[in-house]
């Protein structure tokens, strides 16, 4: 993004004081950069001759570029009402309003926009107009007409006929027509949807008991019960709910039960207490907290000990303290009581003493010591509490514990690698030997790769350098892509990794399907593009060879989540690890841009794409459950300050699905991470976890003097396995680019 300051600063001097040629100039670059794929770099060259009076050419290619990032409220503000959307290239300007008054749901006014512009509409562009009238007599249930666009635009994209074909199938109400139509479908994506089209089609034609039937047939059960409660019919309608309460036992995904529990709630206003429980239960299980509390309190008489239990814990997370203590003390079952002596304790932490909780938890072990899991999570919460106040000796006494009474649980064995942790700090470097190396002797054990360098660096301390060095090779030969390998790598002065060139290879066309995908998407049709991947995606099979193929092709087309997630499954299949299967896994797409935004930032391009691959798999529309967007996951709240520091002309969240945006954002945000704290682990930290949390942890013995001891006593697990986890990608992308750092 800041690429374009030069350019504005560039294109001022070449236009010195004449307007009209400074005008001319921005136009064209911003053209440029629309068409080299930079649609918001344009906004921003023409965002100072938008806001005054500016020529109709201005606002087309503003409105252009900002279709280009998917901005239609900025195109539907830049266009509407304008007089002159008829005159210029063939009434571009009133395909674009179009366009963004149907992606902003105003189909009405779709329509009318894109009739006129198809009256207008060339050779060229004739088929893309159709696209967008059909689509708005779709959404306005003018089906018999809709058909026939769909079926006129299919006529005019070659490339796409088979799923505007499929689209004209979906509002055909006769079912002769639509049995030709489906009949003429010769694509395997368009056709392995036949079905559905079937279905959604009876279902526009108001046919309800055929499409639930239709739904049913293909596992689709929830489309099956919405249309059973469409139609009416007290018998569907009860069978209907009969279904929903059947399907809310916990085999359906998180979003099917959401969707659900929210049809439910919207058709049934009262409801049993059986009803209510049964989705208080799924609700607590895909974190729908509000709505479990609810069902859970209106099914109390049927309660069991668990669902106690349960309603506990959902009352513990919504800060319900008092109510949560009260039924966690009220549960019974014997199986259960470690967990709920635990869960009270736990909810301590917020509100007690330090001494009061680690008295609360010191209680699970000691009532409940055969309940393992319960009776660990203790001791290793309560030798985390100690440590966060500075007293080690206390915590290694309890990490211990943990580690010697209870070895099979993950608290257990992560008590026993910090009890270690702590003697090597003490300086106990014999007694942290010892302790590395038991836990390092069970190679399954998850903490053993770790142990077994620390065991290295324990022997160092302890002036044994070839038994250090013995260990570290170890570490290598056991783990030789991992955090550890790498950390073992620097202790020796030998290579992390090293890729031998590959062999010239001739570049391969676009495959036909990756070519349909992105014309889809380009005109909006991202189901249909999804389909098509999907299906592209599994003609690879399973052999190492076509995956390879089919993971150089997605690559290629910029698909590098997909990609890797290919080249995954090849290397279980017996593919080599060369450099290009190496950059397959460790893509750096974006470079020249990722590249000038880090340097300027004074941040290493390699740790910026180390966390992209972290973050989102260089997947730019990555969106997580708690909403960060993006290449680098920027939640919105964070994009719209970053937006205003940086007195961006549009906002838009949108925005943050825009490479550069997010790049320049999450850049600038790692950035000033790293300058308040100092060292890229601290930094990486608090990118995952929050500046607070990491300055909180300073009060960790050894965190402040050794940026390898800082990582190891991060408390939170999440956090600690994402810092090595980006440092091990920054590693690997070292060794696969090493002109890019």
């Amino acid at each position: 993004m800041r690429l374009f300051i030069a350019t504005l600063l560039a294109l001022s001097a070449q236009a010195g004081r004449d307007q009209t040629g400074f005008t001319d100039s921005i136009l064209a670059a911003a053209t440029r950069a629309t068409d080299l794929g930079r649609p918001w770099q344009a906004t921003r060259m023409l965002a100072p001759l938008t806001k005054a009076a500016s020529k109709p050419a201005v606002k087309l290619a503003a409105a252009r570029a900002a279709a280009g990032w998917e901005g239609w409220e900025t195109v539907e503000r830049l266009l509407e009402g304008e007089p002159w959307l008829d005159q210029l290239e063939r009434g571009t300007g009133r395909a674009l309003l179009g366009r963004a008054l149907i992606e902003r749901g105003r189909a009405a006014a779709a329509l009318i926009q894109s009739e006129r512009a198809v009256a207008l509409a060339g050779p060229g562009d004739r088929g893309e107009r159709l696209l967008t009238q059909a689509r708005a007599l779709d959404r306005l249930d003018q089906l018999d007409s809709a058909a026939a666009v769909y079926r006129a635009a299919a006529a005019e994209l070659p490339t796409l006929k088979d799923w505007l074909l499929l689209r004209a199938a979906g509002v055909t109400t006769d079912s002769a027509g639509r049995s030709v139509l489906l009949g003429s479908l010769t694509g395997p994506a368009p056709r392995g949807r036949i079905r559905w089209t079937e279905a959604l089609a009876r279902s526009r034609a108001g046919d309800w008991s055929g499409a639930a039937n239709q739904y049913a047939d293909l596992g689709a059960r929830l489309a099956a019960v919405r249309l059973q409660l469409s139609g009416g019919d007290l018998a569907a309608r009860a069978a209907g709910r009969r279904e929903l309460v059947e399907g809310l036992g916990g085999d359906s995904s998180p979003a099917d039960a959401s969707d659900a529990l929210d049809l439910f709630d919207r058709e049934f206003v009262s409801k049993t207490p059986a009803e209510e429980l049964r989705i208080a239960r799924r609700a607590a299980q895909i974190n729908r907290l509000e709505r479990a509390a609810l069902g859970f309190d209106a099914g109390r008489t049927l309660w069991t000990d668990r669902d106690r239990f349960t309603y506990a814990t959902v009352l513990a997370r919504l800060n319900r303290g008092p109510e949560a203590v009260a039924l966690f003390d009220g549960v019974t079952s014997k199986d259960l009581q470690g967990d709920a002596a635990y869960q009270r304790a736990r909810m301590m932490v917020r509100t007690g003493q330090p001494g009061s909780v680690v008295r609360a938890l010191e209680r699970v072990w000691v009532v409940f010591p055969e309940d393992s899991e319960p009776a660990a999570s203790a001791l290793f919460l309560a030798a985390d509490l100690l440590a966060d106040r500075g007293l080690d000796d206390s915590a290694r006494i309890y990490f211990r514990e943990a580690g010697t009474r209870y070895p099979g649980t993950a608290f257990g064995r992560r008590g026993a690698f910090q009890a270690a942790m702590i003697a090597y700090l003490n300086g106990d470097f014999g007694i942290a030997t010892t302790e590395f190396d038991r836990i390092a002797a069970t190679p399954a054990n998850p903490e053993a790769l770790g142990s077994l360098y620390w065991a290295g660096r324990a022997f160092v301390a302890g002036g044994d350098t070839a038994a250090a060095a013995e260990r570290w090779r170890q570490v290598a030969s056991r783990g030789r892509d991992s955090y550890y390998a790498w950390r073992a790598a620097a202790r020796l002065g030998t290579d992390f990794r090293r890729f031998e060139p590959d062999l010239a290879t001739e570049s391969v066309a676009e495959p036909d399907a990756l070519a349909r995908v992105a014309l889809l998407r380009r005109l909006g049709l991202k189901v249909e593009a999804r389909f098509e991947l999907d299906a592209y995606v599994a003609a690879a099979g399973g052999e190492p060879g076509p995956l390879m193929t089919t993971a150089t092709a997605l690559a290629a087309a910029e698909w590098h989540a997909r990609a890797m997630r290919m080249a995954e499954r090849a290397i279980e299949r017996g593919a080599s690890l060369g450099r290009a299967v190496a950059r397959l896994l460790y893509p750096l797409p974006y470079e020249r841009l990722l590249r000038s935004e880090a340097l300027q930032a004074g941040l290493d391009p390699m740790l910026a794409a180390g966390v992209i691959r972290q973050e989102s798999l260089f997947d730019p529309e990555a969106r997580s459950v708690a909403d960060a967007r993006g290449l680098m996951q920027v939640v919105p709240s964070v994009g719209a300050e970053l937006a205003r520091q940086a007195a961006l002309p549009e906002w838009d969240p949108v925005l943050l699905y825009q490479p550069d945006v997010n790049l320049d954002f999450g850049i600038d945000h790692l950035a000033d991470a790293l300058e308040r704290l100092g060292w890229t682990e601290r930094a990486l930290a608090a990118y995952n976890a929050g500046l607070d949390r990491v300055r909180r942890w300073q009060s960790i013995r050894g965190v402040d003097q050794d940026p390898e001891v800082f990582v190891e006593r991060i408390p939170f697990a999440e956090t600690r396995d994402y810092v090595k986890k980006v440092l091990r990608n920054t590693a690997m992308y070292h060794a696969l680019y090493p002109k890019a750092g």
